[in-house]
């Protein structure tokens, strides 16, 4: 079998440039390159192969200061790599060089994977431009960006941006990952949604109707994630169950976390423990192995939090000072940690031993309303995270000026 060889070495006048077989793919890293080497190489040999690179690796660092900007000097420019599938562009600090690459992105078809790292956008060049060129990449399923962008008051408006889901759709045949976020006025444009059998993560923030859930789930038939925050979507363990079996029978994790209000009537325990009894079927704990957990604040009985664990979200968590708890997982300890929480709203003294197991180790903003009690610390730990503090008091009480200067120390 043929071989095609590509050598430098860079401290002595040596280079072994072996072409023979240009149906080969070739990956070319130029940031460790000599300058004389790689000016070698534009002149006489990337020409030969330029059509037949799949991944390029281009730095403005030390090393190879302007390395891009060589590539034209040579007539060479990123839309002649028609066969690339992978680019990194690192440490280049000028926005006119990135866009100048970036606006031939149009001709990339084959490019899937792109990162961009350690960059510097100027003042006064507004991002809008390059994340529209990014859009152009139909086949693009990979994207780091680790860019700076200087201080500037800019609104990045993209003309492709619209409130019909299918327009996205229609633009990026090849999309695998989707989080977005939908609002009740959405409902309208959804009742004939584009189908994307490459989906296979999806990310809701969803306050539509049940019919427009369906109309997205039914047309994402290789669905395996399935991450959805809603406060309109009030359905039992056995309606889900039905959804999920009929629209995305391949879901391997659900997580979900429903906020479920009702203005006609109070809710009872009784009522919220046959409500988690179709949580408890072999479906969600012997097929998936999925538990749930139902927190109800017994002085707004008309309300109930449903989520999924370990609890995956980042909001605000609230601790209610009389707050019903019961959860499907046999072994509840097994969750008791809340790392992904940030924010907590601590509303008072906390007297059920059913929230007592559960700590939140790494929250960022809280806010306490006193008086409070000595199980805070076994339910936040350590406050070693902290970058803000709200204090409410609702009444005097010495306790609080002990806790405050507790909390402070």
């Amino acid at each position: 079998m043929q071989q095609c060889q590509l050598e430098y070495e860079d401290n002595s006048t040596t280079q072994l440039i072996n072409i023979n077989d240009l149906a080969n793919p070739f990956t070319n890293d130029f940031r460790s390159i000599s300058k004389s080497n790689f000016h070698l190489m534009c002149e006489q040999y990337l020409p030969l192969i330029i059509d037949h690179v799949s991944s390029l690796c281009l730095s403005n660092g030390e090393e190879t200061p302007e390395l891009s900007e060589h590539l034209i000097h040579y007539c060479l420019t990123i839309d002649e790599f028609i066969h690339l599938r992978s680019l990194l562009l690192e440490k280049i600090d000028s926005a006119d060089t990135i866009l100048n690459i970036t606006s031939d992105f149009f001709y990339l078809s084959y490019l899937t994977h792109l990162k961009i790292i350690k960059c510097h956008f100027t003042y006064g060049k507004s991002p809008q431009q390059l994340i529209i060129d990014i859009w152009r990449l139909i086949n693009l399923t990979h994207c780091t960006l680790d860019i700076t962008f200087e201080p500037i008051l800019t609104f990045i408006g993209l003309p492709i941006i619209s409130k019909e889901l299918n327009h996205l759709l229609r633009s990026t045949p090849s999309l695998q990952h989707l989080c977005i976020t939908f609002g009740q006025s959405i409902d309208t444009k959804l009742d004939r949604v584009f189908p994307i059998p490459l989906i296979t993560t999806l990310k809701l923030d969803f306050n539509g109707s049940l019919l427009a859930l369906t109309s997205i789930l039914q047309n994402m038939p290789n669905l395996l994630h399935l991450k959805l925050e809603t406060e309109t979507i009030n359905l039992n363990g056995n309606q889900w169950k039905q959804i999920l079996i009929d629209y995305v029978p391949k879901i391997k994790i659900f997580r979900f976390l429903m906020k479920v209000f009702s203005f006609r009537h109070n809710y009872t325990e009784e009522q919220l423990e046959d409500f988690l009894d179709t949580f408890r079927t072999p479906f969600w704990l012997d097929e998936h192995q999925w538990f749930i957990r139902c927190n109800w604040p017994q002085h707004i009985n008309k309300v109930f939090v449903l989520y999924t664990l370990p609890y995956c979200f980042s909001d605000t968590y609230v601790i209610y000072q009389n707050q019903w708890s019961k959860t499907t997982c046999p072994t509840a300890r097994d969750y008791n940690s809340y790392d992904r929480v940030m924010n907590v709203f601590y509303k008072g003294c906390i007297d059920n031993l059913t929230l007592l197991p559960r700590c939140f180790p790494n929250i960022r903003r809280l806010t306490l309303r006193f008086p409070s009690n000595n199980h805070f610390w076994t339910i936040i730990p350590t406050l070693d995270h902290l970058t803000s503090l709200n204090v409410i008091e609702t009444r005097k009480n010495s306790r609080s000026e002990f806790l405050l200067e507790d909390l402070l120390n």
